[in-house]
């Protein structure tokens, strides 16, 4: 009697995530997930784009952006925006409302080792648009 082996794959981090909200794991979304979770950098969409591209030439651009859009619709993958000034270190957090962040913003300053400074961010790929 012969027998087989099949090789169980372990599902990555986002690809249990997407099973989770109940995403179709297409080849290519399954892909650009593996992409993501190998990456020890932090690649820009076109990077992803070169590195799946790479594995599964049929990943277009667009799928990508598409891809990445739906991760981060469903809390999948966080959003990265561009600031830019004189910080060392910056967190983005995001509140219900003005009220909240100002509770939270005062809180923080009465340990008075931390500056707060609250001003407006933009998603990076609307900031690069600005600059073209």
């Amino acid at each position: 009697m012969a027998m087989s082996a099949i090789r169980a794959k372990t599902a990555t981090p986002i690809e249990s995530r997407c099973a989770e909200y109940g995403l179709r794991m297409t080849g290519q979304r399954r892909v650009i997930a593996q992409v993501l979770t190998s990456a020890t950098d932090h690649p820009d969409v076109e990077e992803v784009h070169r590195r799946a591209h790479a594995i599964d030439a049929r990943i277009s651009l667009s799928t990508v952006y598409r891809t990445l859009k739906l991760f981060s619709a469903k809390g999948i993958l966080e959003d990265v925006y561009a600031v830019m000034g004189p910080w060392d270190f910056i967190a983005l957090v995001q509140y219900p409302d003005n009220e909240a962040a100002f509770r939270a913003l005062a809180k923080i300053g009465l340990l008075e080792v931390v500056k707060t400074e609250t001003f407006p961010i933009e998603k990076v790929e609307v900031f690069f648009k600005t600059l073209v």
